[in-house]
C-alpha cells in the first residue's frame, strides 16, 4: 500500500497582501505506477493551508516532480489564496436564425406594365397578393457565447442554483461585457464538481444588437430593442387606383424580464 509523507526540508513560502502562496514536497512511498501516485497524494494532501497569519491558501495544482526508486516518487502541492471566480474561458458561434419579415429595408426596383411606382424607392410591403402580405423568412445573425468558469466549492450553494434558475430566459439590467442593457439573453447554465473540490461552470448566452433608425414602409423607426418583439400595424387603403396594405404603426413588445447578472462574474463576451 502506497504512503505519503511531507519533505519538510523541501517547503517554500511566497508571502504577499494580494496572492501568498506555499509549495510543499512530498514522498510517496510504495508505489507501482503514477495513476498510484497520483490517487494517494490527491486522498492524502488536504484541500487547504494555513498560513501563521491566518491566512487560508487552497490547493492548486499537485505535480509528480520526480522517481527516486522504483517505487518511490517525489510530488510537490501547490496552495494559492483562493479568489471565488477565476480561470474565466470564451468560446462562441455566430449563426443565421430564420426571421419572417413583411416590410423590405428598401425595394429598389421595379419591372412590368402593373409597376406601383408608389412601391419603389422606399420601405415596402413584401409578398401582398391582394388580401394578404405574406412576407418572407431572412436570416438574422445571433451571436452566442458560451463562457466556462472555475470557481470554488463554498460559492455554489443551493441558493446560488436557485439564482441562476431564476437568471434563466432574462437580458441583462444593466450594461455587461461591452453590451447595452438588455442586450444580452441569459439561455442558461451547467455545473460539475472538479476533483480538487472546485466547481465547472459554463454559461450560455444569446446576443443582439439594439437597431436604430430603419423605415418601416414610410414610417421612421427610432429605435427597438434587441430582444423586444416588432410587431406591425397594417391598413388596406387605395394607393394609384389600386388596393394595397400599408404599414400605419409599429410597436415594440417587451418580452423578456430584465434581471442583474453580476452573480455572474463574466467579464467578456
Amino acid at each position: 500500500m502506497a504512503t505519503l509523507a511531507e519533505q519538510f526540508t523541501g517547503r517554500t513560502e511566497t508571502l504577499s497582501d494580494t496572492s501568498p502562496s506555499v509549495e510543499i514536497e512530498y514522498v510517496v512511498r510504495g508505489a507501482s505506477s503514477e495513476s498510484v501516485v497520483h490517487a494517494t497524494a490527491m486522498a492524502g494532501i488536504p484541500l487547504e493551508f494555513y498560513l501563521p497569519q491566518g491566512v487560508r491558501l487552497e490547493r492548486e495544482s499537485i505535480e509528480i516532480s520526480g522517481r527516486m526508486t522504483g517505487s518511490d516518487w517525489r510530488v510537490k502541492a501547490r496552495f494559492e489564496k483562493p479568489s471565488a471566480i477565476r480561470d474565466e474561458a470564451l468560446s462562441f458561434e455566430i449563426t443565421g436564425v430564420p426571421v419572417h419579415i413583411e416590410t423590405s429595408i428598401f425595394t429598389g426596383a421595379g419591372y412590368g406594365p402593373s409597376v406601383d411606382a408608389s412601391r419603389v424607392n422606399v420601405s415596402s410591403v413584401i409578398g401582398w397578393d391582394g388580401s394578404t402580405v405574406l412576407g418572407t423568412d431572412i436570416l438574422q445573425p445571433v451571436y452566442s457565447p458560451v463562457v466556462r468558469k472555475t470557481v470554488t466549492g463554498d460559492v455554489v450553494t443551493a441558493s446560488f442554483r436557485a439564482q441562476l434558475q431564476s437568471l434563466c430566459g432574462h437580458v441583462n439590467a444593466s450594461s455587461m461585457a461591452g453590451y447595452d442593457q438588455r442586450e444580452i439573453l441569459f439561455l442558461g447554465a451547467s455545473g460539475s464538481p472538479l476533483d480538487t473540490g472546485k466547481w465547472d461552470l459554463v454559461y450560455k448566452f444569446a446576443v443582439r444588437k439594439h437597431r436604430y433608425g430603419f423605415l418601416v414602409g414610410d414610417i421612421a423607426v427610432v429605435s427597438m430593442s434587441a430582444w423586444n418583439v416588432m410587431d406591425v400595424e397594417y391598413v388596406d387603403r387605395v394607393v394609384n387606383g389600386r388596393m394595397l396594405r400599408v404599414p400605419v404603426a409599429v410597436y415594440s413588445h417587451q418580452v423578456y424580464q430584465t434581471a442583474d447578472f453580476s452573480i455572474l462574474g463574466v467579464t467578456s463576451l
